[in-house]
């Protein structure tokens, strides 16, 4: 989805566009959510016993996580990907449906992902919805496309797999995470996957590997970088760069601590935010001379 500078007469005419530019979007999330069932389905007819857990929209398309008896590889992706259009020709609309927390857990008895969701849904006191197109249904609150016949077969794409734990937890059970690019159009598509590929030339962590510009090492930590004597050389420059502008500013230039004592963050307004993450604490001490 590209769009070209606009400039409005009025704010009347920017609220309409804004308003365009937010239904636009909104419809394509429902559009990625209702390929995330799609996908779903797909993969319950290809590996049967498979137990699905949540699939929603994001920014470039959609994933949904699975419990698989034998998860498939890189390989497998084509034959998925062939199966969701195969379906997606006897796919319509989407009916929803409120139902009780019990004949949720009836419909569900033997997914335990779906069955935890639905605990937490009836401990909130919400309505408990499923939707159904085609052979599907799937526990759902909802945010799909009007119908199936507006989406382009060729504009969507499966894209990758990986490893995920069930709620983001390392101690829950590791499944497997299917991810599909989708946009409205198939030229859409093809032009977000050509700038993505631009973008993975210009990565900085191959662009730094391949010109020894910075290392990171594991027992250092992660995202911390070890910079290399090519590395350096550019650091300094900009340092440089950085006082010569600020001297010619009127600037000058002082030193602080790296670390402080922990009431120097409380007057600052930053400790509450971070007291409960923070790993390393430093503790008053008081030091006496000897003469």
């Amino acid at each position: 989805m590209q769009f070209t500078l606009k400039l409005f007469k009025s704010q009347e005419e920017h609220f309409h566009f804004r308003a365009k530019i937010f239904f636009m979007e909104k419809n394509l999330d429902n559009l990625r959510h209702s390929l995330s069932h799609l996908l779903a389905a797909a993969v319950l007819e290809l590996y049967p016993g498979t137990k699905p857990t949540l699939g929603p929209p994001v920014e470039d398309g959609f994933y949904y996580d699975f419990d698989f008896t034998a998860p498939p590889s890189e390989k497998d992706l084509p034959k998925i990907e062939k199966k969701m259009r195969e379906i997606l020709k006897t796919w319509t609309t989407f009916e929803g449906k409120e139902i009780t927390p019990e004949e949720a857990k009836k419909i569900f008895k033997g997914n335990p992902y779906k069955l935890e969701l639905i605990e937490e849904i009836k401990e909130r006191g919400e309505k408990i919805t499923l939707y159904t197109s085609g052979k599907f249904t799937d526990l759902c609150r909802g945010g799909h496309i009007e119908t199936m016949k507006h989406i382009d077969p060729t504009g969507f794409k499966i894209d990758r797999l990986a490893g995920a734990y069930w709620r983001g937890n390392e101690k829950n059970k590791q499944l497997t995470r299917i991810y599909g690019l989708a946009f409205e159009t198939k030229k859409d598509l093809e032009d977000y996957i050509v700038r993505k590929e631009e973008a993975s030339k210009r990565d900085h962590r191959k662009i730094g590997k391949e010109m020894e510009i910075f290392a990171f090492d594991d027992d250092v930590g992660g995202g911390l970088a070890l910079w290399l004597p090519n590395g350096t050389v550019i650091a300094e420059e900009l340092e440089n760069l950085a006082k010569e502008t600020e001297f010619q500013a009127g600037y000058v230039r002082v030193k602080t601590p790296h670390l402080g004592k922990e009431s120097l963050y409380l007057k600052s307004g930053h400790l509450p935010y971070y007291k409960d993450t923070r790993r390393w604490n430093m503790r008053k001490q008081n030091t006496t001379s000897k003469q």
